[in-house]
């Protein structure tokens, strides 16, 4: 038997509206709209056998309701016409209720547009721009490996790029900023991770600028990712940790974590010879050379059974100890609870590779009074008083400087602060103490609104390092930061 095509279906259609004038138009509305119905169907047929070449989904496309679905988010026609013939379509096949003479003449003119619009876009056939796709991502794969990346970046990249093309399943050359917007929005409105999109927004830039090369014009609004403070474990916890550490190796596993700042990658890479780059005290050297006895290298820690120590066997002390605790420890959260060390990275391919941050040491640490007697050198009186601010409020230049009247809550005892560069915080807590030296220090300058502490950046550094070297108090120049994190510091050490 002979497959009545989509086109022919529209042919019934028309003859069967024209017929309107001869009575009885009820049965006319239900024949023409029922071989709109079987037209739509046929039709979005022919385009899942079509996607499918290009798409291969998991699923076999069987129930209609998956098959219009699938149709829908391949954005290849106007959504608002298929949703309008879908929905009379429900309603004379589920509901029995007869169309309007108005909605079939309009059914009639979203058909022909559909069926139209889909030979355009199956005119070329599904292999060939399988091929397109295929010399896309040879293209991409090449350059990749000719800008010397890693094969994890080019395979992420290859996967991400793959999945980009199938999604719209048409010549790559003939996609635009639009559809990548369309694409990225998809992603936000199904609640992807606010990270991953922006990852696949760097990967769809390149391919954009170096593949397709077009310019990406974004339109689509980005989420934003705002990024926790990480939890801070203080001496007492940490003390806690270590005796709950089963062994003489766990103990040193967490000291080695904290005190140079290791991740789990670069602690189960360590070797024996790396023990002196270490920042340990001497006791815990001495407590290093018992558990490593008569080992001159290999790997520094190692398992129950005598081989390197991996991923899952830290995970597994840390589960350990949280049970004995009740409370939830990770490595991560011992690593970032010494958060002003940060030792080169020691073992694996990143040794030596990233240069260490300044480490502020105990006796780099200043006292309240060491600070006013450095604001001392300082000839503009108003100037000095951003020192004693600064060492108290402990916060960045960029968010001390820009400090105003309207941020401070002198009822509550808190200050609107701007968010740190890597914490997503907007209010600090202050003294009464403080309180009363800003409104004393507003009060003297005549200051309502604005800035309270109005200097240039550069001004301020030039201003501290210069007072820190005359008064001779600091041996080297006193940069902004031993001035605003001395407090904290000192507190910690204690």
């Amino acid at each position: 038997m002979e497959q009545v095509s989509p086109a022919k279906f529209l042919e019934y259609a028309r003859f069967n509206f024209n017929q309107l004038k001869d009575g009885n138009q009820e049965r006319v509305l239900i024949n023409t709209y029922g071989c709109i119905a079987k037209g739509f169907h046929a039709q979005v047929d022919q385009l899942i056998e079509y996607i499918k070449i290009l798409k291969k989904p998991k699923s076999e496309l069987i129930e209609f309701p998956n098959k219009f679905e699938f149709i829908k988010n391949t954005k290849l026609f106007a959504p608002d016409q298929i949703l309008f013939l879908n929905k009379y379509r429900n309603d004379l096949e589920h509901r029995y209720l007869v169309p309007p003479k108005e909605v079939v003449q309009l059914s009639l003119g979203y058909l022909e547009y559909f069926i139209r619009d889909s030979k355009e876009f199956m005119s070329i056939p599904a292999k060939t721009i399988r091929d397109f796709i295929d010399n896309k991502l040879k293209e991409l794969d090449k350059k990749l490996r000719h800008s010397g990346s890693r094969e994890s970046t080019i395979e992420t990249y290859l996967w991400q790029a793959r999945k980009f093309f199938n999604f719209f399943g048409k010549n790559p050359d003939l996609i635009n900023s639009q559809d990548a917007d369309y694409y990225l929005q998809k992603m936000i409105d199904e609640k992807y991770p606010a990270g991953q999109i922006q990852h696949i927004e760097a990967i769809l830039y390149y391919i954009f600028e170096n593949i397709l090369n077009k310019k990406w014009e974004k339109g689509a609004k980005r989420p934003q990712i705002h990024h926790k403070k990480p939890p801070f474990i203080d001496k007492g916890m940490m003390d806690k940790i270590v005796k709950y550490a089963p062994s003489l190796r766990d103990k040193l596993i967490i000291k080695v974590i904290r005190s140079a700042g290791l991740k789990t990658g670069e602690l189960i890479k360590l070797k024996v010879r790396d023990i002196n780059k270490l920042n340990l005290s001497s006791e815990e050297l001495m407590l290093m050379k018992k558990y490593i006895g008569n080992r001159k290298d290999g790997n520094l820690f190692l398992s129950n059974v005598g081989k390197p120590l991996g991923h899952r066997g830290i995970q597994n002390l840390f589960i350990s100890i949280s049970k004995k605790i009740n409370k939830r420890i990770t490595s991560e959260m011992v690593r970032k609870s010494n958060p002003h060390v940060r030792f080169e990275i020691v073992g694996g391919k990143r040794s030596f590779s990233k240069k260490p941050r300044k480490i502020l040491l105990q006796d780099e640490l200043l006292t309240e009074q060491e600070v006013l007697k450095i604001a001392k050198h300082v000839l503009d009186e108003r100037k000095r008083d951003y020192f004693y601010f600064a060492f108290h409020l402990g916060i960045g230049l960029n968010q001390f400087k820009t400090i105003k009247f309207e941020d401070i809550n002198f009822n509550n005892g808190f200050i609107n602060v701007a968010p740190a560069k890597h914490y997503n915080f907007d209010k600090i807590q202050i003294s009464e103490e403080i309180t009363n030296k800003l409104k004393e220090y507003c009060k003297k300058y005549q200051i309502k609104n604005g800035f309270l502490f109005p200097q240039r950046k550069e001004t301020m550094r030039y201003l501290m390092e210069s007072a820190g070297k005359e008064s001779g108090v600091s041996p080297k120049k006193l940069g902004y930061g031993i001035l605003a994190n001395s407090k904290k510091f000192t507190e910690y050490y204690k």
